[in-house]
């Protein structure tokens, strides 16, 4: 998801333009931290993996919702929901950012996923430090923000998901790690890796995080067998058009087979978050 920041060029610049004495272009600084930092991103999202014996496939939408802490109004803004980590690409969704306390899924899982040797080191590293991270931000919710606690506890079996896809020396690979409340009264977090759908095909699943009501009816009384780039596709709108508040276009879906990654689907303005380190 999107985080906020403030351009230190912009700040300079605006300071030496306007000859803004020091106290109050202290005070305008501190008002605009204070604005950036009162947003956290909230369950919202559709994504969905599909694994197949020859390529995994990645797709997403592209509606962002943050909630003003304020306020607790929600704010819908276009993102990329798949992020890239040197070879790897993941999506995410669930209780992903809080500016104002500096909580990052996403440049959590991107540091292990450059830092360890392998795949498995990454999430196992990755998994148990999300735990630790998560109880955090839930024990803060409980005490600063009742609201958004309670809607979290809405989430308390998905309170965050993930899926990493990439391709080791011969084959593409997908890790998933679904993060859920394990203790209610110390908001213990668990990790583990959610069992996907069969899709018809064969050795095919689908695996699917965020809002998943009207996949779920889908895939249980639909037999009808979809190329797997369509049926995310497929997935996805269904997804939109049942929950227009919370998904929406465009969609981004990207394929790992061995050795290349191919964007069949990828929005314009509004690039994938590269990490690096």
């Amino acid at each position: 998801m999107c985080a906020y920041w403030l351009d230190a060029q912009f700040c300079t610049t605006a300071w030496q333009k306007h000859r803004l004495t020091y106290p109050m272009s202290k005070f305008l600084l501190i008002c605009a931290v204070t604005a950036a930092c009162c947003t956290t991103a909230v369950h919202a999202s559709s994504i969905v993996v599909i694994v197949t014996p020859t390529s995994v496939i990645l797709g997403a939408d592209s509606r962002g919702t943050f909630i003003d802490l304020r306020t607790l109004k929600p704010e819908k803004r276009k993102v990329s929901k798949i992020h890239q980590a040197g070879n790897f690409y993941f999506a995410l969704c669930g209780l992903t950012q809080n500016s104002m306390t500096n909580f990052d899924a996403a440049r959590v899982i991107s540091n292990y996923l450059q830092r360890q040797a392998t795949l498995h080191a990454a999430v196992e590293a990755m998994s148990a430090d999300l735990c630790r991270l998560l109880s955090i931000e839930l024990k803060r919710q409980q005490q600063l923000h009742a609201a958004l606690f309670a809607k979290s506890m809405e989430y308390r079996d998905n309170i965050l998901s993930i899926a990493i896809i990439g391709c080791d020396s011969v084959r593409p690979i997908a890790r998933l790690v679904n993060f859920s409340i394990q203790n209610m009264e110390t908001l213990l977090v668990k990790a583990e890796q959610p069992t996907g759908a069969l899709t018809g095909q064969d050795n095919t699943r689908a695996y699917c995080f965020g809002e998943t009501a009207a996949i779920n009816h889908y895939m249980q009384h639909n037999s009808e067998t979809v190329e797997p780039l369509n049926l995310v596709e497929k997935l996805i709108k269904l997804e939109a058009e049942d929950q227009p508040r919370f998904v929406g276009g465009p969609i981004d879906i990207l394929e790992v087979k061995a050795g290349q990654a191919i964007w069949h689907k990828k929005k314009r303005g509004c690039p994938v978050q590269e990490y690096s380190w």
